[in-house]
């Protein structure tokens, strides 16, 4: 499986400026901390996004975001089934098999998997390339999955993060902390939002890698 951006998002937030100096406690006209919150935000959507399982492809940053993206198969035996990395799908846009671009009728979309169609009923993809551009992800940040970000922003703050060289963190009128890190325990994001993820179906558990 090869996955290339064809369309990256430059928007890759799951919270607002307003959500952000909300969840720190300020109001949503408060600037005066976003040299702090941003970066925090920055680091919550990307600890997220891995922790969900999103496929990356090259240097461009993975994000739950919606993109368009062109994902291509090499397939040695014929396959029943194709299961696209990046998730939801809310379009697919074409599809092209050993080289010929399929029409509309001849693929359907179920779940996360895209089949082969003849229209009435469904068939095997052919031995070798097929590439399917399609368009994945929320362009609308989904309530839960913004609440999940709330509460991983609001647990770093209450902590001071869990940079194990950090021993302090201020940042006046919102927190000032001392704090030490257990060097055994390795989970970064925390149980609750584990948690709100996996109920809300976010965490990918395909093994897109394969």
């Amino acid at each position: 499986m090869a996955l290339t951006i064809s369309s990256p998002n430059t928007d890759r937030s799951l919270l607002t400026a307003a959500e952000r100096r909300a969840a720190a406690g300020l109001a949503a006209s408060d600037t005066s901390k976003d040299a702090i919150l941003v970066p925090l935000a920055n680091y919550v959507d990307a600890m997220i996004t891995k922790a969900c399982n999103v496929a990356a492809a090259g240097a461009i940053p993975p994000t739950l975001r919606l993109e368009s993206v062109v994902e291509t198969f090499d397939f040695k035996s014929a396959q029943n089934g194709l299961f696209l990395a990046r998730q939801p799908v809310t379009e697919v846009t074409a599809v092209t098999e050993a080289g010929s671009e399929l029409s509309s009728g001849d693929w359907e979309v179920d779940g996360r998997g895209l089949y082969r169609s003849t229209g009435s009923e469904r068939t095997t993809w052919s031995v070798g390339q097929v590439s399917v551009s399609y368009s994945a992800g929320y362009s609308t940040v989904p309530y839960d999955l913004k609440y999940a970000a709330i509460k991983f922003m609001q647990a770093e703050l209450n902590t001071a993060g869990r940079d194990p060289l950090l021993r302090s963190i201020s940042i006046p009128d919102v927190i000032s902390k001392e704090f030490w890190v257990d060097p055994t325990k390795s989970e970064i994001v925390p149980a609750e939002v584990l948690s709100i993820l996996e109920r809300g179906g976010f965490i990918n558990k395909w093994d897109w890698m394969r």
